[in-house]
């Protein structure tokens, strides 16, 4: 797994070094690690940062590089990542916004909008991804197990325990939704047939593929809500959501699902997108 690390030298940056640490514990990893400066001033202090990073690391993954961009931290991240064939990029994310930042968007939630590569984002502190809550909304074709099977199939295969989610919203369900529908369990949706159960179906017989332990689970409510309670409530070791790259005013609604759920979990969040 190749795997791009942003890292500014802040405490939040060094949460997303020790992430990628840890998932080095568990598979192969190449890493890059990137630090982006705003002018080349302030080179001297980045080559700093990079060395206490590649001291961290360097034992740990089986190749190592570092790299230096001068610019905007997003649009190099951005463009770092479409350098390379990275798996994965993993970045730090600040428990705490001002009112700006979060109207503005932060360097993470920038990255996610714009890039076409997984995102894990770091959060508070660094997980043995283990225990994996899977959120799986049922609105693509492909699947959200299928695009995790495809980009990240080392990591889901040292997963040990996974949790299928589903949540039934009145207020995003499809019109052919029965009301019982939105009551019933995830066993009953799947022998019901219904098109979620047949999404749970379909996503258990891939996760069983690759040996992992799987919990299909349905909660019903609002979709950011009730996916906040689950990972708070299974204390999960990484949330998995995904996403579609977007730009330019998309990243200010504020009711999208992976923007709240990127800003307002408390656990390791990975975007697929």
């Amino acid at each position: 797994m190749h795997i791009l690390v942003a890292t500014g030298g802040s405490t939040h940056s060094n949460i997303a070094l020790q992430q990628c640490l840890s998932i080095a514990k568990l598979c192969v990893v190449e890493a890059t690690i990137l630090s982006v400066i705003e002018r080349e001033d302030d080179e001297p202090e980045a080559n700093a940062i990079l060395a206490q990073a590649t001291a961290l690391l360097d034992t740990a993954v089986r190749s190592l590089t570092t790299k230096i961009r001068i610019g905007s931290p997003h649009e190099e991240i951005v463009a770092e990542a479409a350098t390379e064939i990275y798996d994965l990029l993993i970045l730090g994310e600040k428990s705490q916004l001002s009112l700006l930042a979060r109207l503005m968007g932060p360097t993470a939630q920038r990255v996610i909008a714009q890039t076409e590569h997984p995102v894990l984002l770091a959060k508070q502190d660094a997980h043995i991804l283990h225990r994996i809550l899977l959120c799986e909304s049922g609105v693509l074709s492909l699947s959200l197990v299928d695009r995790l099977a495809a980009q990240l199939p080392d990591l889901l295969e040292c997963a040990q325990e996974v949790t299928l989610l589903h949540v039934m919203s009145q207020i995003s369900a499809a019109p052919w939704v029965e009301g019982q529908d939105l009551q019933a369990g995830a066993k009953e949706l799947m022998v019901a047939q219904t098109p979620e159960g047949e999404w749970l179906v379909h996503d258990l017989e891939v996760l069983q593929q690759v040996e992992v332990a799987v919990t299909p689970k349905v909660r019903h409510g609002l979709v950011i809500e009730e996916i906040l309670a689950e990972a708070s409530d299974g204390r999960y070791d990484l949330i998995v959501i995904g996403a579609h790259p977007s730009e330019g005013w998309q990243r200010f609604l504020l009711e999208d699902v992976a923007a709240q759920i990127v800003l307002k979990a408390e656990r390791p969040v990975l975007v697929i997108p």
